[in-house]
């Protein structure tokens, strides 16, 4: 019998099948692995998530089904364009793999392996003053530290039987699932076990309390990767992110449309001819895109400046005013 939060309970029976449906397709899980996940305190998580910060909520749902606003995806969107260059696709960062949502946990850029360190670092502070045993945690670092290098996991082998059974079925559920906050339940069950074997702990802890820190703790490290990330990505222009062919399939965009995006003074950039251009080294057709991107900025400026105290026409040329001899 159903007596409270009624539209709740009828909106999850409405889609929580299709829902399932579509992340076991997505993920490649079967029935039993789903099942395996602490889809309890995953929700719990993200309300408290919405409650806290809009901002914040929107962008754990985007890590959380690889929607973000990664290279991938802009380049996804732009390559059949003929109105755009092509984004580029490659990480700002390392310079050296395609972007996508999981690639921050894997990027080499020394600041981001920096980062990363620190950040799991804190992730055991946090977990440790909520009484994590430390086999637990091994077990959960051996899993982040496998995936970050893309090793194998069979070859750790956790120290007891609850951190096996956790650690293995973690695995079935992926590794990169554990980073968004889709966690086996076995990690919050042997916390249960943990606190009600303690009478002190008993009274103060809680498997939703862990569950609930241990994935907001996961969600700050992306967040903070996402910060640095984009600052990395908007400290220049993403130029140095380009491959020769797309400085190539940029440069053929500004000599197709000159006469649209530049004004008379910047066509003297064009005098020597598209193939020439196309024949130059990397470095300097990235000097030569670098240059009109900035001539760009400065022309759209400009126009949006003459826009802004363009009069209409009748204010230039004013009616003639009838003579009384008229």
């Amino acid at each position: 019998m159903i007596t409270n939060h009624i539209r709740e309970r009828i909106h999850t029976a409405t889609t929580s099948h299709a829902l399932k449906l579509y992340l076991c397709t997505k993920c490649e899980w079967s029935d039993d692995t789903y099942n395996l996940i602490d889809w309890e305190h995953l929700e719990y998580s993200v309300k408290s998530r919405y409650k806290a910060t809009k901002s914040g909520f929107a962008r754990t749902i985007k890590f959380m089904h690889d929607i973000q606003n990664t290279g991938s995806q802009k380049r996804k969107f732009t390559m059949n364009r003929t109105t755009a260059p092509t984004a580029s696709g490659m990480c700002p960062c390392c310079m050296l793999n395609e972007e996508t949502t999981m690639h921050l946990y894997q990027c080499q850029a020394p600041e981001m392996l920096k980062l990363l360190t620190e950040e799991i670092r804190d992730l055991e502070d946090a977990l440790q003053r909520r009484h994590l045993p430390s086999d637990m945690w091994r077990a959960m670092e051996a899993g982040i530290t496998h995936y970050r290098s893309r090793g194998e996991y069979s070859a750790y082998i956790p120290a007891t039987p609850r951190a096996d059974r956790a650690y293995c079925n973690q695995t079935l559920i992926n590794w990169d699932q554990f980073l968004k906050g889709r966690l086996a339940k076995d990690w919050g069950l042997a916390m249960s076990d943990v606190y009600a074997s303690d009478a002190g702990l008993n009274y103060t802890e809680s498997r939703r309390r862990f569950s609930a820190v241990l994935i907001s703790q996961l969600w700050s490290v992306y967040d903070k990767l996402w910060s640095l990330r984009c600052e990395k990505l908007h400290d220049d222009t993403n130029i140095h992110a380009l491959s020769n062919m797309e400085l190539d399939r940029r440069i053929r965009y500004f000599y197709a449309n000159k006469t649209t995006l530049f004004d008379g003074g910047d066509f003297d950039r064009f005098h020597l001819g598209l193939e020439h251009t196309l024949s130059l080294d990397k470095s300097r057709k990235k000097g030569w895109i670098q240059t009109l991107d900035g001539s760009l900025k400065s022309t759209t400026k400009s126009r949006k400046t003459f826009l802004r105290h363009m009069k209409p026409l009748h204010h230039y040329f004013q009616p003639a005013q009838n003579s009384a001899e008229d």
